[in-house]
């Protein structure tokens, strides 16, 4: 299951609330080492237009650095769903 981290290393959990313009950088931890690669997580959002999500895996360690910008505003809550290296979802985050 997908784990973000602040900078500090404790956990994010619940909702998290941005204002159009606000960016919120976060550590991904990725799934477990397999063979001689790591299989990151990928992250899409349900209103791609809404929220930027940029990724920087590195393939040499688990954790990744993810930045989650609000580009516009909406009527409802953005879904953010992080999926296995191979397509399936994984969870909500």
């Amino acid at each position: 299951m997908p784990v973000f981290k602040r900078n500090n290393g404790t956990s994010v959990t619940g909702e998290v609330t941005l204002v159009v313009g606000n960016s919120l950088r976060l550590k991904l931890d990725g799934e477990p080492k397999t063979a001689a690669t790591v299989a990151h997580f990928t992250l899409r959002s349900d209103l791609p237009d809404a929220v930027a999500i940029a990724q920087s895996p590195d393939e040499r360690r688990r954790e990744q650095s993810v930045t989650i910008t609000a580009n516009r505003t909406t009527a409802s809550a953005v879904t953010i769903r992080a999926y296995h290296a191979d397509g399936n979802a994984a969870a909500n985050v």
